[in-house]
């Protein structure tokens, strides 16, 4: 592996984990052992995300995975059918919910109590981080060289009648 593919992988997992530093703020006004159940079913979460939806991949294991995680599940897992990465994407992509979604719903509670200044500010930025800036640059960084996009449920509608 390259000096530049380590650091681009080393890059792209620093912006996953954004996403869990922002949630821990997020659920900080709770009691702290939320904070590791967070911690543990997001874990959780990508363990069953590299078990199930990277070995289908076809960027398992190699340099092209958008994520790093591909390069982690190769080290544990063997590789699938490709042509199972849609079926095994849409049944497994839930796991990754805990990240994404805890953070939300703790949110809600405390906006609706009155959250202090730097609470919206870090609401606003996870938000828009999460499902904005983070999905546009996966889109326009790593979708168009990714050798799985034609077969990739976020490019395509998995749901329309071919």
């Amino acid at each position: 592996m390259s000096a530049r593919s380590l650091i681009v992988r080393v890059f792209d997992i620093c912006l996953n984990l954004v996403v869990y530093g922002l949630g821990i703020a997020l659920l900080w006004p709770f009691h702290k052992i939320l904070i590791f159940f967070y911690l543990a079913a997001s874990t959780i979460g990508i363990m069953w995300f590299i078990a199930t939806i990277c070995p289908h991949c076809a960027s398992f294991g190699s340099q092209s995975c958008m994520t790093g995680l591909g390069y982690f599940s190769s080290l544990l897992f063997k590789a699938r059918d490709r042509k199972g990465f849609q079926k095994a994407f849409l049944g497994n992509i839930w796991s990754t919910f805990p990240g994404w979604f805890i953070p939300i719903f703790a949110m809600v509670f405390v906006w609706l109590d009155g959250a202090e200044v730097w609470y919206m500010v870090v609401s606003v930025i996870f938000v828009a981080y999460s499902f904005v800036l983070f999905p546009l640059y996966s889109k326009y960084f790593h979708c168009v060289k990714c050798p799985q996009k034609g077969d990739c449920p976020y490019r395509t509608n998995p749901f329309k009648k071919q």
